[in-house]
């Protein structure tokens, strides 16, 4: 697995209160990652830019962050496959969120990803003295699959004392409701090896390096060669995988999770078209554009939207700055044209009597039940007119907002307009 390949990170405080005997979190000389819910917007976009999968909680129960939903929406602005395993029964608003986000994700090609970890049927209560039953964490499992979210079940670590039988049961019970199976090294605690002995358990200890911990250190660990083969062979009977790594699973999910459109029905007149009012808002000063994460389109974006009543598109671009992000905003009488059309728009005439800076056809993928359609857009450039920080006011439809300059425009996920818009707009303020 290649450094580049994710993004591994934590958040909160370790540990998840379920008190696994195996929690490697409890060992004194353990190294965290990273915190990533405490770096700034775009602070973690550029990070995540060379990761394909971001894993933000590598040593805690993500669900028993107390902030996990503002987490996750800063997350999902990178526009990268997110990736967490879980214990937690998951259900009701909880679930909820969870779809909504992975809904976002799949507008822009990624999805979240989840793993939830069973690592025995029977006698579990010795090792996972506070998590919920394997039965109610199979049960979430299947409510998270049939709200359309890629699952893997992880029987990590793999157990020493687990049975070619429970390992056949959890497949049987399981492969309905997951892509596959992960599995690894104990990486042996204190508290983990007194259990064994306690239970006269036979086993031979190795070590491995520890590439998810700072410093890399090297630790002890019990391999379960024959349990992973049989778990394999089990697996593959079923018509499911076993991943080498997290990563492998995320990106096999991703892959089998995208829906692409045919691209020839696009521009047909017989596409209904409905007219919308954008503003981009720019820093004269330090050349930056004010953008925000929309969540389901699940892409960076100028404030804008749909026309409503009998308002005219630069009064739906003004409405939509204050709605959206709390500023008001002054419409600056500039013009300009884009010089080329992309995958997912193309230029069309502006209305000589908008006072748009210019106008393009937007296509807009199916989202849901949604059918795709596309937006009639007319652009206008705008500056704020009072001192006032811009806030997230909408959070059903805004998730994060930041200042970006022209460079980093280019590397956000967003449609392929919206770097070129800008390019153009700075040029006309030049002129």
């Amino acid at each position: 697995m290649s450094k580049s390949s994710r993004l591994l990170g934590t958040a909160g405080r370790k540990g998840c209160g379920f008190g696994c005997l195996y929690c490697f979190t409890q060992e004194a000389d353990y190294q965290r990652c990273p915190r990533l819910d405490i770096l700034r917007t775009r602070d973690l976009v550029s990070t995540s830019l060379s990761s394909q999968v971001v894993q933000p909680a590598c040593d805690t129960e993500f669900l028993h962050l107390t902030n996990w939903r503002d987490y996750l929406d800063e997350l999902v602005s990178a526009g990268k496959i997110i990736s967490f395993a879980t214990k937690v029964d998951v259900r009701g608003d909880d679930l909820k969120s969870l779809s909504e986000v992975n809904k976002i994700l799949m507008a822009s090609g990624k999805v979240l990803h989840m793993g939830v970890t069973i690592v025995r049927l029977r006698d579990w209560e010795d090792i996972e003295p506070r998590a919920p039953s394997p039965f109610a964490r199979i049960a979430s499992l299947r409510r998270l699959w049939e709200a359309g979210i890629p699952m893997t079940v992880l029987m990590r670590p793999m157990i020493p004392m687990v049975t070619f039988g429970e390992i056949d049961e959890l497949v049987d019970r399981t492969y309905r409701f997951c892509y596959g199976y992960l599995s690894g090294p104990l990486y042996l605690t204190q508290v983990m090896e007194e259990y064994m002995h306690s239970k006269k358990q036979r086993f031979t200890v190795s070590e491995r390096v520890a590439t998810w911990q700072k410093g890399q250190p090297r630790l002890r660990i019990i391999e379960c060669d024959k349990l992973e083969q049989h778990l394999r062979q089990a697996a593959e009977s079923k018509g499911r995988k076993l991943f080498d790594n997290n990563v492998e699973a995320a990106v096999y999910s991703n892959e089998v999770c995208k829906r692409e459109l045919k691209a020839d029905i696009k521009w047909s007149s017989a596409v209904r078209r409905e007219p919308v009012g954008t503003v981009y808002v720019v820093n004269l000063e330090t050349q930056e554009f004010l953008l925000m994460f929309h969540r389901k389109l699940g892409k960076w974006l100028a404030p804008g939207g749909h026309v409503e009543g009998k308002e005219n598109t630069a009064q739906t671009a003004l409405r939509e700055a204050k709605e959206e992000l709390g500023i008001d905003i002054r419409i600056l009488e500039i013009k300009g044209e884009l010089d080329k059309d992309g995958k997912d728009f193309r230029r069309v005439e502006s209305d000589p009597k908008s006072g748009a800076f210019c106008t393009i056809e937007e296509f807009i993928y199916t989202i849901g039940a949604q059918d795709p359609h596309i937006h009639v857009d007319s652009i206008y450039v705008g500056i704020i007119t009072s001192d006032k920080e811009a806030e997230k006011r909408d959070k059903g439809e805004v998730t994060a907002r930041d200042w970006f300059s022209l460079s980093q425009v280019e590397k956000l996920t967003t449609f392929d307009n919206v770097p070129l818009i800008c390019g153009v707009i700075l040029q006309a303020l030049e002129d």
